[in-house]
């Protein structure tokens, strides 16, 4: 018989530990190490704290089915259980039943690290367990039915974790109205019915059923990820007062429009392109001219790459379907979504040669196009090789300038993606409607968007994309690490200061106002320039960059071409070539497209263009100014919630299943923070909160219920002995306890007494659940089972 702390020396030994802060000499090679010790045995997941690292096995594991749901249903504060998305997600959702207080999920990493899967399995988890009855799967996920509905809200701490941040006795703050939020997102087409209130099962189908759609129009295929996400997204689950969900709000965020009229080799194009082609009925397709292999078209040929391993798109289209009726699209509104998307197709097909203005090589794709978006087709053609231009007082000459052959190829491309782009918000906004909810509510968030990119060209699309990035790691830096570390200062602890790198000079370097950032840079020289062309444009911007961050530590101009800037991101240093950046950055689609579409004999078209075309004085809003415009939005709506943290990280850039790639995990490990964050979690406190909340919460642990920290601590450690009192830091204002454990003990303690019955059934369960798991795990490994340190 081993003695308890000898079996889990055993168990460290052969798998690593399962929170990273009991590392005894932690350094990023040590993480490194511990993190692969239990990848070899497919432990995919790791606490620092209440921080989850996630690592992408790129395989299937049984680890998220509906008995996992059940093993970690109210288990928040058991500390029993192995590191798990769904007891991130317990947690989560455990806090905002107790607390009433709104909860955020931010989900990090590069690009194929496995953040869209883990923001599913949130959702997946948290319809399952909260009332309402079966949720119903979605995106190939099943939740299971569970046996009770949680208690409606009490009073009380959060059970550890970050400290509050103001507003009622905990960190959420002021409760998030739905009602007139601004976003980064505009509507751009008609508002389509949300019919009147839906029940909640109505709201967790529509949840889970929206994913499949939201991934069809916003994932694609990239070399490092099968199901890429090409744009951000964050949604909130809206919860009444009984727990359950009534509501949701989805904002997105840095659409990869881009994608639409270019890939690069071994990439696809959005999936749903792909989806229609292979699995829309035959009437649909004579319709609209696309009874075709997908290399018929320009759009989804010219990267080489049509299919992925292991997908079924035609299968996937059926599913979407679904989902669209689901969300409230009719019949007809899905026709001119697929209408929309073979014009676009057929638009990729227009070929253009010769001098300005440059003529049509072969009429029957724009003849195609033309039918399909239900515009004159010698219209569309004056409006593809010509350009509007104004000028004069209030801009009020206009006249137009002939194309040459690769202009009139970039503006065909420029009303395919803006095409596309309205298309998606369009659905986003019928999605929003369909589980629209009115006043105010507690929420679950979840944030899932684009990893930090390096590739071998880098342009306006990853600037913005890493800038975004940033931000979420100053949030991350500032809540787990900065602020923690000034908390200790302000509440009178001892407390020696942890060094770590601060990104916020990279965010000033990009998005500062004195001096401005390269975004302002960059607008600046978009309104002086306009008339110039895009080369030219492009060399002005980075001249003035030179002028203006000449010294910068983090910036360096010129690189091999002469056309290329260097960040020195907290990720790696990025080399960006400046080609297009003005011309991306202006974002605006020439009014002579605005003119041809709003001709347009199919409504649907026309409500994507709702532009007054007589209001010509104000100037357009720039892509940079949008991306910092939603960034302080998406910020500011994290930082109104209780922030819970997944860290996920890629074991290889193979796709390989099961394989470890050291070196490529350390990196990652050393530029996401982890050896800084488990540095302040083992030298700080587990749980922190105002000495009052906390009193009120575990003043029932003897009678009568103490007034003062001192006499809690010492009546409290009396009775039970097996709750130490050196545990216990009393500072200006909030009580601070050191370890999880301690917590988990006063927890089971209060349970036992407010809840004697309810105890003895969990207990009964947990001995049967483990007696079940040694008599499985007995036959195939030589693991020892313990609980947690």
């Amino acid at each position: 018989f081993l003695s308890f702390a000898l079996k889990n020396m055993f168990r460290l030994f052969k798998e690593g530990v399962e929170d990273l802060v009991l590392v005894s000499s932690p350094s990023n090679g040590e993480i490194t190490k511990q993190l692969g010790a239990r990848f070899d045995r497919e432990l995919i997941y790791t606490g620092i704290g209440e921080v989850l690292v996630s690592l992408n096995p790129y395989k299937y594991l049984p680890i998220t089915g509906p008995e996992h749901i059940a093993m970690y249903r109210n288990s928040a504060g058991q500390g029993q259980q192995q590191p798990h998305v769904y007891g991130l997600a317990e947690r989560a959702y455990r806090r905002l039943v107790d607390d009433g207080e709104s909860q955020c999920v931010i989900i990090s990493g590069e690009s194929g690290a496995g953040k869209t899967v883990a923001a599913k399995l949130i959702l997946n988890y948290i319809t399952a367990v909260s009332p309402g009855g079966d949720s119903g799967g979605g995106g190939g996920m099943s939740p299971p039915p569970v046996a009770a509905a949680p208690p409606p809200r009490r009073g009380g701490p959060p059970r550890g974790g970050p400290p509050p941040r103001g507003g009622r006795g905990g960190r959420g703050g002021p409760r998030m109205s739905t009602r007139g939020r601004g976003g980064p997102r505009q509507s751009m087409a008609p508002r389509g019915g949300g019919g009147g209130p839906r029940s909640v099962e109505e709201i967790k189908k529509i949840i889970m059923d929206s994913n499949p759609l939201m991934e069809a129009f916003g994932n694609a295929k990239t070399v490092r990820n099968d199901n890429s996400s090409r744009f951000g997204k964050y949604l909130e689950i809206q919860f009444n007062s009984s727990s359950a969900p009534v509501g949701g709000v989805t904002s997105t965020f840095l659409l990869e429009k881009t994608r639409v009229a270019f890939q690069g080799k071994g990439e696809r194009n959005f999936h749903i392109f792909y989806q229609m082609i292979c699995g829309a009925d035959m009437s649909l397709k004579n319709d609209f001219g696309i009874n075709c292999d997908p290399t018929c078209f320009f759009y989804l040929g010219q990267s080489g790459c049509t299919t992925v391993d292991g997908v079924d798109d035609a299968k996937d289209f059926r599913e979407v379907k679904d989902a669209m009726t689901t969300v409230g699209l009719s019949e007809n509104e899905q026709y001119d979504i697929f209408r929309t998307l073979a014009g676009i197709l057929h638009l990729g097909n227009i070929r253009f040669q010769g001098e300005p203005p440059a003529q049509v090589t072969d009429r029957q794709p724009l003849e195609a196009a033309a039918a399909i978006l239900g515009v004159d087709p010698n219209f569309l053609e004056q409006s593809l090789n010509h350009r509007q231009i104004q000028s004069g007082s209030a801009r009020a000459t206009q006249y137009a300038v002939p194309q040459n052959a690769d202009q009139a190829s970039g503006i065909r491309d420029a009303l395919a993606k803006t095409l596309y782009a309205r298309l998606f918000d369009m659905i986003v906004e019928r999605v929003n409607n369909s589980m629209a909810h009115s006043g105010q509510c507690d929420v679950v968030g979840v944030l899932d968007i684009y990893g930090f990119e390096i590739f071998e060209k880098n342009s306006f699309e990853q600037f913005c994309i890493n800038y975004v990035n940033e931000r979420l790691q100053q949030i991350f830096i500032e809540l787990t690490v900065r602020g923690e570390q000034q908390e200790y200062h302000e509440e009178g602890m001892k407390w020696k200061d942890i060094k770590f790198f601060d990104n916020k000079i990279v965010c000033d370097l990009i998005e500062g106002k004195n001096p401005p950032g390269i975004m302002r840079v960059l607008d600046d020289n978009c309104r002086s320039v306009h008339a110039l062309e895009s080369s030219a444009a492009d060399a002005k911007f980075l001249q003035k960059l030179v002028s203006v961050h000449s010294s910068h530590p983090h910036l360096a101009v010129g690189g091999s071409t002469g056309t290329e800037f260097t960040i020195k991101h907290y990720a790696g240093d990025v080399t960006y070539d400046v080609e297009e950046f003005c011309f991306k950055n202006n974002d605006n689609l020439y009014m002579s497209l605005v003119n041809c579409m709003q001709t347009s004999s199919v409504p649907f078209l026309v409500g994507l263009f709702p532009e007054d075309m007589s209001n010509s004085r104000q100037a357009p809003t720039t892509a940079s100014f949008k991306i910092r415009e939603s960034a302080n939005y998406l910020v500011k709506r994290l930082s109104a919630c209780t922030p819970h943290y997944i860290r996920c990280i890629k074991s290889n850039d193979k796709k390989l299943p099961l394989t470890f790639n050291t070196g490529r995990v350390e990196h990652q490990v050393k530029y996401l923070g982890l050896l800084e964050n488990v540095k302040v979690k083992r030298a700080g406190y587990a749980y922190r909160h105002y000495k009052e909340v906390f009193l009120n919460r575990f003043g029932a642990l003897v009678e009568p219920p103490p007034t003062t920290i001192p006499d809690f601590i010492s009546r409290v450690c009396s009775k039970y002995k097996d709750v130490p009192a050196n545990e216990f830091e009393e500072g200006k204002t909030k009580v601070f306890i050191r370890s999880p454990d301690t917590l988990f003990l006063l927890e089971e303690h209060l349970f036992k007494i407010t809840d004697p019955e309810g105890y003895r059934t969990q207990v009964k369960a947990f001995k049967e659940s483990e007696k079940q798991a040694m008599a499985k795990q007995g036959k195939h490994s030589l693991k020892p089972k313990c609980l947690v340190m």
